[in-house]
Order: C-alpha cells, then structure tokens, then sequence
C-alpha cells in the first residue's frame, strides 16, 4: 500500500542529536510550497541545490531525480511515465540513514532507507524482521509512544509554524492516523 503526507520530521541521538523536518507550508503549489528545516534553519532552500552540515552528519540535495532510482514500485508516482524527473529531496545521514522525498502539490510520498539495528527495534516503520502481521502500532501504544504526538512534543516544532488549516483531517475517520504521527525520533 501507498500513502503521502504533508511532511515528515526526525530527529535524535542516531543524527547526531540533530533535527530535520521537510514540510509544506503553502499557499503555493509543488516545490515553491515546501521548506526544510535543518536544526530550525531553512535549507534547500533555491531549486537546485546542495547541503552539507558542518559536522558531517547531513548530505542533502533538492533537484529533479527520477522516483525508481530510490525504490521499485516508485514509478507509479509519476503517473507511469518511465525515467520522469520530478523535484525531490534527497537526506544522507551518516547513520545509514537515507530519506528520499518526493514532492506532490501539497503533499510529500517519502521512501526511508534504514541498516536493521543490533538491537530488538519496532516504530511506525516497522521492526525488521520481514513479518508484516507484527508491524503494528499495539506495541508501540503499550509502551505509551504510539498515538497523537502534541505540538509541544513534535519535531515539526523545529521547522515553520503551519497554519491550522493546513492540519485539518480531510477523509473517511476509520483511515485517518493522528496528526503528528510522521514525526519522530530515530534512538
């Protein structure tokens, strides 16, 4: 299955206890409605353009970039045009982290690329080990980090204020997540 958002943020000891956040604050449409936040300051903020962190900890580039470079099933995201370039976002972490993100008209699909750690792991994004039915967020609820993150909490409180409206839930209740839920800390 498939899905986007309107931005997604991380942050924590694995980044160097550093925080990115990539969102779309609008009103404008496409790459001219999204900013990125590196530690509170706006990066990337010319089309094309290149970041380097001063400690080494962020790669980033913002530039057209074919979606399937970065995952199989991408394609789709262009509307089936082979080899179409797109304006994306591209964030490597000398963690082993790798964040893609392509940019939609107000909205962002984001493919993340993750070593398996050493240790037992589990999130939003799964725990690794290849079993889909034990992916859920029951675990993550019982350890009492599952659910709505408030806006004192948030990641996205390092990047631009966003306007309320821009927040709203708009879809069938039994689909719809927590606001906030794309926001958080990689340990």
């Amino acid at each position: 299955s498939a899905t986007a958002t309107t931005g997604v943020a991380v942050g924590g000891a694995r980044i160097g206890g550093h925080t990115l956040v990539v969102e779309w604050v609008g009103p404008m449409k496409g790459r001219e409605g999204f900013k990125v936040f590196w530690d509170s300051e706006e990066i990337l903020g010319s089309y094309p353009s290149k970041f380097e962190s001063a400690d080494g900890q962020l790669s980033a580039a913002f530039a057209a970039t074919a979606p399937s470079a970065f995952h199989r099933e991408a394609e789709r995201l262009t509307g089936g045009v082979a080899g179409a370039k797109l304006p994306s976002y591209y964030f490597q972490f000398a963690a082993d982290l790798n964040i893609y993100v392509l940019l939609g008209p107000d909205n962002i699909n984001v493919v993340l690329e993750s070593r398996k750690l050493p240790v037992k792991q589990d999130g939003y994004c799964g725990n690794f080990n290849c079993d889909i039915l034990d992916d859920g967020v029951e675990q993550l609820l019982v350890r009492k980090v599952g659910g709505a993150i408030s806006k004192n909490h948030s990641l996205f409180r390092f990047g631009q204020l966003v306007p309320d409206w821009a927040l709203e839930r708009i879809g069938p209740e039994d689909l719809l997540l927590p606001v906030g839920l794309a926001s958080a800390e990689v340990l």
